[in-house]
């Protein structure tokens, strides 16, 4: 495909994603950040960075990716969801619940999002016990 057209996103999105199952950090993150410069508006691209980002317990830079898929579409709700994931790693609670609580309102399938409201309510209940 990249002989074909070498400046075409979504293929390099599509690369990131195979080196992703692989667990092939280094070459994910590579073939993301390619995307992201052929088409720096590529929500995509910056979500499956951060996700790369998390692998690696690389929280900051986890975090301004998916603010930045947020920044550019408000209404991805996964990255609401990856977002709160990466806030409760480190331990912000409250920044992770915030989170938590704007996927469920952006979420449309009932069972998930009860089953995160029950993470925010077990959240809520370690952080009030601390």
């Amino acid at each position: 495909a990249l002989n074909l057209n070498s400046n075409n996103a979504s293929t390099y999105l599509r690369i990131g994603n195979v080196y992703k199952i692989k667990k092939d950090a280094a070459k994910s993150s590579e073939a993301y950040q390619k995307a992201i410069k052929l088409s720096p508006q590529y929500a995509d691209a910056w979500f499956n960075l951060g996700l790369v980002y998390g692998t690696k317990n690389d929280y900051k830079n986890c975090k301004d990716c998916f603010n930045k898929v947020i920044s550019l579409s408000p209404d991805y709700a996964y990255a609401y969801y990856a977002l709160a994931l990466a806030y409760e790693k480190e331990g912000s609670v409250d920044n992770a619940i915030l989170n938590y609580e704007k996927y469920c309102s952006l979420e449309k399938d009932d069972l998930t999002v009860n089953a995160v409201k029950n993470k925010i309510n077990d959240l809520k209940v370690q952080n009030t016990s601390k």
